[in-house]
């Protein structure tokens, strides 16, 4: 696409009532967006309607282009069309495929490129046993070089973001309004880490656009849109991860349940995905072969632990295998601790229980 051509994507994108699907029937008619959007009104409302046609017309003559070619140039927010060799090849072969994204991050073409994209999702009120599993998920996909995606929500998705960026793994979070919006603000942290870390913090949303409840449904089809294979692994019977996973199966992605506790209200979701044709998850290896991944990376042991509870488990099991009793002493750490430490690890495909509570590194 000429440099001429990108400016009245831009154009389309932030006007709010040309979607993916219009633009495209404007486009084909038209030959391009620059003469869709120089073309007569009478034109016009042959494809898009009379109504919706006045309201465009009124926007293009107050829309200034050059001004807001001036903000994203300053806000490091970098426009990639549809047609950009750089849109997520996965993304741009659903039906109602953005028009185009706003990207932020120093290094974010690698994560948008990316073939092997995997998206995390779940509830904002998770338990720890959530976060348990989603960490695991997370640190058992990190021999494999995937791209985590997820909608830097609280809890689940927030957890997934952070596991990706602790493991080495590229990130990229999808926000349901402008990516100059850190929405929540709790998340800011996060927010840089991802831009500075080599993922990519992105949206169809025009710059300025405030988060809203009726946005979400079309942030989580570019989670899924934009991945392989979508895991869920907490949520209630109405979390939105459902919904993500929906636009999954319509897309024909790989949908995967992390299963919980049957006396937790946040299991439901995954329930319902399993009873309806969901691939069970029980470690990232689930997921991994399903998706025809293999090894590309070292294994976390050989490379940055977690957190340092698991960096001291680790170590000592490079000596060779030990009792969970002499982890304990050796650690300086609880029972307790240790206990939960080596059950993440052993889910995660690092550590094998060797039976008789010995264990080793796998």
């Amino acid at each position: 696409m000429s440099d001429q051509e990108l400016p009245y994507w831009i154009a389309f994108s932030v006007f709010p009532g040309i979607g993916p699907l219009r633009f495209t029937a404007l486009t084909t008619r038209f030959g391009s967006a620059r003469n869709a959007w120089r073309a007569k009104v009478t034109d016009i409302a042959g494809v898009i309607g009379p109504a919706l046609t006045a309201a465009f017309d009124r926007f293009r003559r107050g829309f200034d282009g050059a001004s807001y070619a001036d903000r994203l140039k300053k806000l490091q927010i970098h426009p990639v069309s549809r047609v950009d060799p750089h849109y997520p090849q996965l993304l741009r072969e659903i039906p109602d495929a953005p028009i185009l994204l706003y990207v932020r991050g120093q290094k974010y073409l690698p994560a948008l490129s990316a073939e092997r994209t995997v998206a995390v999702v779940g509830t904002r009120r998770m338990t720890p046993y959530g976060r348990l599993v989603t960490e695991s998920i997370v640190a058992g996909l990190v021999p494999y070089s995937v791209t985590v995606v997820s909608g830097l929500a609280f809890g689940i998705d927030a957890v997934a973001h952070r596991a990706a960026l602790t493991g080495g793994l590229p990130t990229v979070a999808v926000l349901g309004c402008g990516v100059d919006i850190i929405a929540p603000p709790s998340n800011s942290s996060l927010y840089n880490d991802i831009v500075s870390g080599g993922g990519a913090v992105i949206s169809e949303m025009p710059l300025g656009h405030r988060p809203a409840k009726g946005l979400f449904p079309s942030r989580n089809r570019i989670i899924s849109g934009m991945s392989r294979g979508v895991v869920v692994t907490e949520g209630s019977d109405t979390s939105g991860s459902l919904i993500t996973a929906r636009y999954a199966a319509d897309q024909g992605r790989d949908v995967f349940a992390v299963p919980g506790p049957i006396t937790s209200s946040l299991s439901r979701a995954p329930a319902i995905l399993i009873k309806n044709g969901a691939r069970l998850a029980e470690s990232a290896e689930d997921i991994a072969e399903e998706l025809g991944f293999v090894r590309r990376n070292k294994p976390l042991s050989q490379a940055a632990p977690a957190d340092a509870t698991q960096a001291t488990v680790i170590n000592l099991l490079a000596e060779g295998p030990l009792q969970i009793d002499e982890i304990i002493r050796s650690s300086g750490l609880t029972s307790r601790e240790i206990a939960a430490t080596l059950t993440l690890l052993e889910f995660a495909g690092l550590v094998k229980d060797l039976g008789g509570k010995l264990y080793s590194l796998v």
